[in-house]
């Protein structure tokens, strides 16, 4: 299924994470201040309307796909970690966003302290998406600048953001392969045998083209 070709008008692709512990939270990563209860809010409510491309799909694999952004001419430009609050909870628990921007490489203007790290980061980036399947949703947004400005001439430009929740790794940290769930029958009881966890579909770039393809 194609989601998204890869026009000029496509500026950015940001690839976001997002973990419940922070002990996944890769260490060159830069490391922004906690999120407060008004950013939160402000979050949630002040949001602008959005095509989205893709519903939340399970056991997507995605690890050739920072690979083939960069040979689509889309360059790694920055990565950074942004403690959320989950604000619809009671408890107010802390999640974990981890975001990495790709930008088409003629807006590419990496600082020179990221372009030093940038190599470990990339490394880092392969870690966490190699044999590990994810919950994906992908949406496409308008453009803005750092001062929420629209680019000079108006709202010609987009932003793709694929969100990857729900990390299901493919093997047990012993090695040993991750099994899938028997199902149940009426009255309750574990039937079949389990399989290996498998992907489901596989989210790559073709021709150009973000494409959602389903694994036999």
């Amino acid at each position: 299924m194609q989601l998204l070709y890869l026009a000029e008008s496509v500026r950015l692709v940001m690839l976001q994470f997002s973990f419940a512990r922070p002990n996944v939270i890769p260490p060159h990563v830069l490391l922004r201040d906690h999120e407060t209860l008004e950013e939160a809010v402000a979050r949630k409510t002040d949001k602008l309307p959005a095509t989205q491309l893709l519903e939340p799909t399970p056991l997507v694999a995605v690890d050739p796909l920072p690979t083939m952004l960069e040979a689509s001419g889309y360059e790694l430009v920055g990565a950074f970690c942004k403690p959320r609050i989950q604000y619809q909870r009671a408890d107010g628990a802390t999640y974990y966003m981890v975001r990495f921007s790709f930008a088409r490489h003629e807006y590419a203007t990496p600082t020179e302290e990221f372009l030093a790290n940038r190599d470990v980061v990339r490394q880092e980036l392969r870690g966490m998406t190699n044999l590990v399947l994810w919950r994906t949703r992908a949406y496409l947004n308008w453009f803005f600048d750092d001062n929420g400005d629209p680019p000079a001439g108006g709202h010609d430009q987009t932003v793709a953001s694929i969100n990857l929740e729900v990390r299901q790794p493919m093997f047990e940290p012993n090695g040993r392969v991750v099994q899938t769930r028997r199902e149940r029958d009426a009255d309750g009881n574990r039937v079949g045998a389990p399989v290996p966890l498998k992907p489901e579909h596989l989210l790559c770039v073709f021709n150009n083209t973000i494409e959602l393809v389903a694994m036999a």
